[in-house]
């Protein structure tokens, strides 16, 4: 699977960060984490994923529903708008990008990151576990912190 360092300048700041990816196991998430990933996979059967129009937000915290993101892929050309973008987001990341473009995302390398992630999620057609490491400078304490790329689809 992925393994990735970066480190992203942006004329706002200077961030670097760690992220590891693989797939989605139960018994590697905690918490609400787990609760959403049990969830979805009893939505999708025996498919690689569920249909979107299984999905309920009824069944998901409301804390991760304020800090979910969900983008729909665009196939021609290769592209994920977000339809979807927490208020918590909006507070954390500075901005809405609902109805936006993944890459439209600042600063441009965190936008290939997560493209890089949806790619991939696309390409191995199941859930995957992101763990990153974030540090803004040299100086700060990191951050950690796990989300999941849940795939839905209609295939």
């Amino acid at each position: 699977m992925t393994s990735e360092n970066q480190d992203v300048t942006s004329s706002e700041k200077h961030i670097e960060f760690r992220t590891q990816v693989v797939p989605a196991k139960r018994e590697m998430l905690q918490g609400e984490l787990r609760d959403l990933f049990i969830y979805w996979n009893r939505l999708r059967d025996d498919a690689f994923a569920p249909a979107w129009d299984r999905f309920s937000w009824d069944h998901v915290p409301d804390e991760l529903v304020r800090q979910a993101a969900v983008v729909e892929v665009r196939r021609s050309p290769l592209d994920f708008v977000y339809c979807y973008w927490g208020d918590g987001r909006k507070a954390m990341q500075g901005g809405d990008y609902h109805g936006m473009s993944v890459r439209e995302f600042k600063p441009r390398q965190i936008a290939e990151k997560a493209i890089i992630e949806y790619t991939e999620v696309m390409a191995q057609r199941m859930a995957l576990c992101v763990r990153t490491q974030l540090s803004q400078d040299a100086d700060d304490d990191k951050l950690e912190y796990p989300f999941l790329r849940l795939p839905f689809s209609d295939d």
